[in-house]
């Protein structure tokens, strides 16, 4: 069945419509930017995909992905892929012949997805190092452990499903996140982009934001001196160093050059070098009484912060852009799941725009302070979202925003603040209770338009998406 574009009410403005796919954990965004003289608005899509494990998760992006060709006639003019995530780039794989017949003029990727920019390459290397580290580690963990669990729920969103194989073919096959994350680009034209540029383009200008490309990338979590966010989480072990240093020697070797060697490591050199010859000669006890004097299966928690770190460092990849409207000025912000170190380093940077023969040069302050609609970072997890250098600068009195999330599914992967009730009860305050969330129906109201094709693979079913109009 076709599916028509929602028909707002007439207005003299043209209006900008932002479509959320509420299928599941997970995120695609529909945006339709209107084009003067034109019947046909540009058609911009964000993502497309559902955490693994979800139930029906293939066939709920078929539905996706068959909406998004019905309201589009087919033709989708940017694809913005955002990071290398399961839950926002399987839809092109679980609907991989629904997506190869949509007309797509160009991909976006992040500069850390170019294969010509050293830096990418070897931050890719990096964190392919490490998930076929953390794979290898579950392959020799019990399968009762609740540890190896919840490190295999971590896992997913990098399309490993816990299976007790390393090969080749299991890490390169059907689950392969990297594939799903490269299959647009191989299929459609190509650009890489990179913090700071403003790209003219559909008459509006799209600011570049993140990632960074300093060490920033690399910080997920807020300060413990002062917390950036609505809440501080607590510490986290550098899992890189001590992985290595606590006998896993093997699995973790190589994630890091020998000349920054001694940056992962959380000793001295002749103490990591101890730590390594006690582990592997400490003795072998065989008397039951005497097995808590072992440390064989130390390393197993070690390989849960590789993990928890692996994961927020690819969140901090997330392609980030701003659409500014020039006519009202107006801004559209789309976060992916940027973290701290991403969102900080936005005020590094200033955009430059021409107006006639002047040129305008603006901040993330100014962008943020003219934000009328944001897209939610992570699902709204607690260091997705700023609090001073982020949601507190969106003064705008027309502040929407919309969360991609499913709390069923966060609760059955014990993300049991996802999301944060601190922050969504902040941005109720901010947009004035104008705050749709992917699987709560009730929040479809006042600007937002449910749709009347539904998600029929949850129960009760829901709206297959919600749409909010900006003039």
């Amino acid at each position: 069945m076709r599916t028509k574009p929602s028909k707002p009410a007439q207005s003299s403005a043209p209006k900008f419509t932002i479509r959320m796919y509420c299928h599941g954990l997970g995120d695609c965004f529909l945006v339709s930017i209107p084009q003067k003289d034109q019947e046909r608005p540009f058609w911009l899509m964000i993502d497309a995909g559902v955490l693994l494990g979800t139930s029906n998760g293939a066939n709920r992006m078929k539905a996706v992905m068959n909406s998004i060709a019905a309201t589009t006639g087919g033709k989708i003019d940017l694809l913005v892929v955002t990071h290398q995530h399961w839950d926002h780039v399987s839809g092109f794989s679980y609907a991989q012949q629904e997506f190869r017949k949509l007309k797509i003029d160009k991909v976006w990727y992040a500069w850390t997805e170019d294969p010509a920019d050293e830096l990418g390459v070897e931050l890719q290397r990096t964190h392919s190092k490490a998930a076929f580290a953390i794979e290898k580690a579950l392959h020799l963990m019990d399968d009762s452990s609740k540890l190896r669990q919840g490190i295999t729920d971590l896992m997913t969103s990098f399309g490993v499903d816990g299976k007790k194989s390393v090969s080749n073919s299991e890490v390169k096959g059907s689950l392969d996140t990297e594939g799903a994350m490269k299959l647009p680009g191989k299929l459609h034209p190509v650009e890489y982009r990179k913090p700071g540029e403003t790209i003219e383009l559909a008459g509006v200008n799209f600011h570049i934001l993140g990632p960074p490309r300093d060490e920033r990338i690399f910080r997920s979590d807020p300060s413990k001196k002062a917390s950036e966010v609505y809440e501080q989480p607590s510490g986290k072990v550098h899992a890189f160093g001590l992985g290595r240093s606590m006998g896993m020697i093997e699995a973790v070797d190589g994630i890091r050059d020998e000349k920054d060697d001694k940056l992962t490591r959380p000793f001295d050199t002749q103490h990591c070098q101890k730590l390594q010859a006690i582990h592997k000669h400490y003795p072998n006890y065989s008397l039951k009484s005497e097995e808590w004097r072992t440390i064989d299966n130390d390393w197993e928690g070690i390989v849960e912060q590789l993990a928890l770190q692996l994961d927020s460092d690819t969140n901090n990849t997330s392609l980030v852009f701003a659409i500014e409207i020039p006519d009202s000025q107006k801004v559209l912000l789309f976060a992916a799941d940027a973290q701290v170190g991403n969102w900080l380093s936005w005020h590094d940077q200033t955009w430059t725009v021409k107006a006639g023969d002047k040129e305008r040069t603006m901040t993330a302050t100014d962008l943020l302070n003219r934000t009328v609609f944001y897209k939610v970072g992570h699902h709204g997890s607690h260091n997705a979202t700023l609090r001073e250098k982020g949601l507190e600068l969106m003064t705008s009195p027309n502040l929407h925003a919309m969360i991609p999330v499913e709390v069923e599914m966060a609760r059955k992967k014990k993300w049991f603040e996802m999301p944060l009730d601190v922050l969504v009860a902040r941005l109720k305050e901010k947009t004035k209770g104008h705050v749709a969330q992917a699987d709560d129906p009730k929040t479809f109201t006042g600007p937002f338009r449910p749709s009347t094709e539904l998600n029929t693979f949850v129960t009760p079913n829901r709206p297959l998406h919600v749409e909010l109009d900006i003039e």
